[in-house]
């Protein structure tokens, strides 16, 4: 296991993610973060584009194992208009590089999404590849393996856009910039305490 997962995994705790709390792992990929999310959490729920279903099935068989289907029933959705369709709200999303991967109009669209899907007291964990010379990210709407690169006053303009109130955290990630959103601007750690956060 990588250990930018295990730094995702203890950025989530930190933040306050408990095995009663409704998670959504939005683009879970191959679950290599359900691997150690699927053990705190009662009933884990996860989002995948339908292009990429096979990785769900993957992770299912190299990283989690089938029993987990049917100890923990995780819901898994299959779409790929980055629309959250659950019928509930979420105390944690997280989407971890995601929109290093989207151009302008797609990433509005997750985060607005994300926003609709948030519990009114819920957090959110996004992560960006913030630099100030922005590249491709008219052209298409998803670029893999390549990224999407977006200065911070267009990160901000899209979560102000999305009625997003947001922190942005000096939490390790090997290429990104981690982002914390809420519905509610209390709702989110002083700027002194996401200087701690760093530091535990």
């Amino acid at each position: 296991m990588t250990s930018w997962v295990r730094h995702q995994f203890r950025l989530l705790t930190a933040l306050g993610l408990r095995q009663h709390h409704k998670l959504l792992d939005f683009g879970c990929g191959s679950l290599r973060a359900g691997k150690l999310l699927s053990h705190i959490l009662q009933n884990p729920t996860t989002s995948e584009s339908s292009s990429n279903k096979w990785l769900v099935e993957e992770g299912i068989a190299n990283e989690l194992g089938r029993d987990i289907l049917s100890t923990k029933q995780p819901t898994f959705m299959h779409n790929d208009d980055f629309e959250i369709k659950f019928d509930t709200k979420f105390d944690f999303i997280i989407a971890q590089s995601i929109f290093s991967h989207t151009n302008r109009e797609l990433t509005s669209k997750g985060i607005q999404s994300i926003m609709k899907a948030l519990d009114p007291n819920g957090k959110a964990l996004v992560t960006f590849v913030g630099k100030h010379a922005e590249t491709i990210v008219e052209l298409e709407s998803w670029l893999y393996p390549g990224c999407t690169h977006y200065n911070p006053r267009t990160i901000s303009r899209i979560l102000k856009e999305a009625g997003a109130h947001w922190r942005r955290l000096p939490w390790f990630h090997p290429a990104q910039t981690w982002y914390l959103i809420a519905r509610e601007k209390h709702h989110l750690p002083s700027r002194y305490s996401c200087f701690l956060l760093a530091w535990r």
